[in-house]
């Protein structure tokens, strides 16, 4: 699969790079472009790399299929049961309802990567400035891998990915609504909230040194913050047990994730301002605040960071299309940042996709 994908990453490169308008995909208009055609087959594709791949690929996929076998034999006097005692209700609930109509392990799994195909379809369609540039970065940075194996978590990615469209509209109670929603499938999705007011916190400098400033506190005060965390989401030991863990993940994620930061933020200020991507710059510094928490305490706030990072599909698409109207000038940041991120994939793929075993 590492090669397969490192294929479709070199066709995106190419036509990312052929693409510079500024114009927005729309689903109304009923021409069939050449970017509706790319996102079907894109949908398909990524529906596909997650459905070929076998259950006994990751230990998490394991761990995932002896859950659904031993709840799948429970009874409707059990799901009092799994409201009291598991840490996301939803996700087994629905997972025993399905086992019990007949759906098997590969099924119900293959029903979670069509959710989260589909949002992914959904959000870099109606979002993206540059759809190749998109999925590139969905492969690249770490996104698509991830979804890979974390079915709890691809859920809550899927649900939260909607739940950008109330975000961008100051919808506040939709916007809470969906992001509770998500909480039922993966307890740290509750993070999210915070989206909300760092979205439409304005990116002048001053505003700028207040994040940073901000973004240091908590990562001094990282222990405090993370048990408040824990406790505020009520959880089991699971959670509680990060605390005593002082493992970090290497300081090349926070790097690679600095990079893309930083070519975001000059690229905004050399642009005309936009609300939607001053607040996608905002997600991105809360998600390289959680990366760098990641490295210097605890190896699974990582997966607090992805809640932002995925975001970075339009993000990232958005940098490279914004700023003067001149193609040459869009042309050069996205040849630079395309091949960075494909030079990026060569060197250091997921482990998703190095480790991948066709079902």
């Amino acid at each position: 699969m590492y090669y397969i994908l490192g294929i479709f990453v070199l066709i995106l490169f190419v036509l990312a790079n052929l693409h510079y308008s500024k114009r927005r995909l729309t689903f109304h208009n009923r021409s069939l472009t050449r970017e509706k055609i790319f996102l079907m087959a894109a949908f398909f594709a990524v529906f596909l790399v997650i459905a070929l791949q076998s259950e006994q690929s990751n230990n998490d996929l394991i761990q995932y299929y002896r859950a659904f076998r031993r709840y799948s034999n429970y009874t409707w006097g059990n799901y009092q049961y799994i409201i009291d005692t598991a840490k996301d209700p939803l996700y087994y609930i629905f997972g025993s309802l399905f086992s019990h109509i007949g759906f098997s392990f590969r099924q119900w799994y293959l029903l979670i990567g069509f959710i989260y195909a589909f949002s992914i379809y959904w959000l870099v369609g109606r979002y993206s400035s540059n759809v190749y540039i998109s999925y590139i970065v969905l492969i690249t940075v770490g996104s698509l891998g991830f979804a890979m194996s974390g079915m709890r978590q691809t859920l809550a990615f899927a649900i939260l990915m909607f739940s950008f469209k109330y975000m961008e509209n100051k919808k506040i109670i939709k916007f809470i609504l969906l992001v509770l929603i998500a909480t039922q499938f993966h307890s740290t999705a509750i993070i999210f909230i915070l989206a909300y007011p760092l979205y439409w916190f304005k990116l002048r400098m001053r505003n700028l040194i207040i994040l940073a400033l901000g973004a240091v506190v908590v990562i001094l005060n990282r222990r405090f913050f993370l048990a408040g965390f824990i406790n505020f989401m009520g959880t089991d030991e699971t959670y509680s047990g990060y605390l005593e863990k002082e493992s970090g993940l290497s300081i090349a994620g926070v790097i690679i994730f600095g990079f893309i930061l930083i070519f975001c933020l000059v690229s905004y200020y050399l642009g005309v301002e936009d609300a939607k991507y001053r607040g996608l710059c905002n997600l991105a510094i809360a998600s390289l605040t959680f990366r760098i928490l990641s490295v210097i305490m605890i190896a699974e706030m990582f997966r607090v960071s992805m809640y932002f990072a995925v975001f970075d599909i339009i993000l990232i698409a958005e940098a490279c299309s914004c700023g003067p109207r001149n193609v040459a000038f869009q042309r050069l940041k996205t040849v630079g940042a395309t091949m960075a991120m494909t030079a990026y994939y060569l060197v250091s793929p997921s482990g998703a996709f190095v480790n991948y075993i066709f079902k």
